[in-house]
């Protein structure tokens, strides 16, 4: 299974690593660039959705949002090059509480996708200033994001790409990641993450519901984090609180201080260090084998119920 992952990683990614590889080989290549302002309210609503391309956002302390989109065609035949970089679009729309900017294309039938003498390749590149109280809903296929500070909420999704996250200091931050790899969020107050065939790592957080199939999941220091993951791997380097089902999952946890919650089927459990005056430890799990570190002389009491499991 682990194989057929890395398999599907490579094919849903060798298009995207060709044409950005080919863009400078191209013999024609042209260029526009658009560029938008808005006045905004304290607490607005920035709505970012693109695909081929990269989105970089940076927060500062003024109540405006600046847009800048840079689209770049590239190929063989000029007027192709041309017909497509007349294609592309941006569509602004804006108000006090809400600004947003979505890209179209008018046609994608010769894109990223296909290739031969007449293909044009092409990326649409943002780069956005927005206030760092205001929330943000941010989508790129194909492309990267980053943001460097928010304290506002912050909604990102993104596919086939990574994401590269300072800080999200808002209570409901969401996070919704396919395919990528390589993802960071140095601090993530609280919210949700949501990851299919991914892997990402997570700095410092507090309260953290994880939903993720066929990922590996970092989280370097933890307060609280709920999860519900199938394949791949769960890694808690510093936990107060971990509590969770997993199918087929490979989980670390390092020291935990407060509480273990676990359900595993067909995977493995191990725990470096259970810090003294921990309150609870619940372990369930069939065909799945458990290692605890307890410090010397230290009292304590497990619950754990194992089939066809093995616990050290």
């Amino acid at each position: 299974m682990e194989k057929l992952y890395k398999l599907m990683l490579i094919l849903f990614f060798i298009p995207f690593l060709m044409t950005a590889n080919d863009m400078g080989k191209d013999k024609y290549e042209k260029s526009k660039t658009i560029k938008k302002e808005f006045s905004v309210n304290a607490n607005a609503l920035l709505e970012i959705k693109n695909k081929y391309g990269n989105v970089d956002v940076v927060s500062w302390n003024e109540n405006r949002v600046v847009i800048v989109v840079t689209i770049t065609t590239s190929g063989n035949n000029e007027d192709k090059v041309v017909d497509k970089l007349d294609d592309i679009t941006v569509a602004f729309e804006s108000s006090g509480s809400r600004v947003s900017a979505t890209t179209q294309i008018k046609n994608t039938g010769s894109s990223w996708f296909s290739w031969g003498k007449s293909n044009v390749n092409f990326k649409i590149d943002y780069t956005v200033k927005m206030p760092v109280t205001n929330n943000a809903k941010l989508e790129n296929d194909y492309g990267s994001i980053s943001l460097n500070e928010l304290n506002g909420n912050a909604d990102i999704n993104c596919d086939y790409g990574k994401i590269i996250i300072g800080e999200l200091h808002g209570t409901n931050n969401q996070i919704n990641i396919d395919y990528t790899n390589n993802s960071t969020i140095d601090f993530m107050k609280n919210g949700a993450i949501n990851a299919d065939y991914s892997g990402f790592t997570v700095e410092k957080a507090g309260v953290i519901k994880l939903n993720a199939d066929y990922t590996k999941s970092v989280f370097t220091s933890i307060d609280r984090l709920s999860y519900n993951c199938d394949y791949g791997s769960l890694k808690v380097e510093n936990g107060g609180e971990v509590s969770g089902s997993g199918d087929y999952l490979t989980m670390n946890l390092g020291t935990i201080t407060k509480v273990v919650k676990i359900s595993a089927d067909y995977g493995s459990v191990k725990i470096d260090k259970l810090q003294d005056g921990f309150d609870q430890v619940t372990i369930n799990t069939s065909y799945t084998g458990v290692k605890i570190g307890v410090p010397e002389a230290t009292p304590f009491s497990f619950e754990i119920k194992l089939d066809y499991a093995s616990f050290s």
